[in-house]
């Protein structure tokens, strides 16, 4: 009996190895999925809107709004652009504020653009040299 207990022993080591390191690679793969990011460009979008709708701005004001991928030294990324009408009961410095807001929450710098010709104002998100998202208030008529 100590004969039969010895000739499986190593066949048991061995079974129990493998099924340790399948159970790693397993682990794994299902692990990586779920450590999935939200990029800067799409986590700023979702931030932007949501200081815009809490704030008043409807999807009437937005007179045009587009997006174009960007790709600089092998890094990509989405700028996403908007110009909005910006009616009269909108509280401005509300609006501003939530907008320097949702730029620390993503870590990104807010750069403010007064046209004096034509009364617009634009914002620029932007991190070294890549705008994430171009937000133009135009006075409403």
């Amino acid at each position: 009996m100590s004969e039969e207990k010895r000739k499986e022993s190593p066949i048991i080591k061995l079974y129990v190895i493998i099924l340790f390191f399948l159970g790693i690679g397993l682990w794994l793969s299902v692990n990586s999925g779920h450590k999935e990011t939200i990029s800067v460009d799409a986590e700023l979008n979702r931030s932007v809107i949501n200081v815009l709708t809490a704030n008043g701005v409807t999807q009437e004001d937005i007179i045009k709004e587009y997006q174009r991928e960007k790709s600089v030294s092998g890094f990509t990324w989405i700028e996403f652009s908007k110009i909005i009408k910006l009616r009269d009961e909108i509280n401005r410095q509300t609006l501003e504020n939530g907008l320097r807001s949702a730029a620390r929450s993503v870590k990104v710098g807010l750069k403010k653009i007064e046209n004096s010709s034509d009364g617009s104002v634009t914002y620029t998100f932007f991190d070294g040299n890549r705008n994430y998202n171009n937000i133009t208030f135009v006075k409403a008529i």
